[in-house]
């Protein structure tokens, strides 16, 4: 007679035995002898065996998806570190021509346009467009393109901020369209201030444009 293993476990059966074995164990009754609970003998992998721990799948799956949103927010801060870096340094050089070019060069560049007068053109789905023109001017539709930001600000720098005729507050517009001498430029919801009262004088309204760090 020698061992015999049946479901994990070892029996020694007599020659008599042989011509008439004991039941087989069903797999029932053969999980209830196995040491350990249910739970624990799910959680832990069979002998021999290379499957990992539930437990250990599910930590491993939290830290990959983790270093994968780290990676993420890294690539997401690096790209709006160099786009504030590119956006200082567009406003710096913008800065410095304004400071240092003559008024010829500026207008000559696209850096500026000045000696301009301004008027409604409509109001598109709330956005108040404002046509602005310089007489003599040829190469507006070459020096601006829509999409472009610029800076709407009174002719005359020294002009107080207030009523009809007496300027208004500098502010960021965008190109809608342009042609040779006349510029079309979304404000906002509202008029700039005295540009509505002023419809009524043409080429009353004048204004400069100063182009801005995208």
């Amino acid at each position: 007679s020698g061992p015999t293993t049946v479901h994990g476990h070892s029996y020694l059966w007599a020659e008599r035995d042989r011509e008439h074995p004991p039941p087989m164990l069903t797999t029932l009754q053969a999980l209830s002898l196995a040491p350990g609970t249910p739970r624990e003998r799910h959680a832990q992998p069979a002998r021999g065996s290379t499957v990992p721990p539930v437990a250990s799948v599910q930590q491993a799956a939290v830290a990959g998806a983790s270093a994968r949103v780290s990676q993420a927010d890294r690539y997401a801060r690096r790209w709006e570190q160099l786009l504030r870096l590119e956006y200082r340094e567009a406003a710096n050089e913008l800065r410095l021509r304004r400071a240092k070019w003559p008024r010829s060069r500026l207008e000559a560049s696209g850096s500026a346009v000045f000696d301009a007068t301004a008027s409604p053109d409509t109001d598109l789905f709330g956005e108040k467009v404002v046509r602005v023109g310089k007489p003599g001017e040829t190469r507006l539709s070459d020096l601006f393109s829509r999409g472009d930001i610029l800076v709407l600000r009174p002719a005359d720098r020294s002009a107080p901020w207030g009523g009809a005729g007496e300027g208004f507050p500098p502010r960021e517009c965008c190109v809608v369209d342009s042609g040779k001498d006349w510029i079309t430029l979304g404000v906002g919801q509202s008029w700039p201030n005295g540009l509505w009262e002023a419809r009524r004088r043409p080429d009353s309204f004048r204004v400069a444009l100063e182009r801005a760090a995208p």
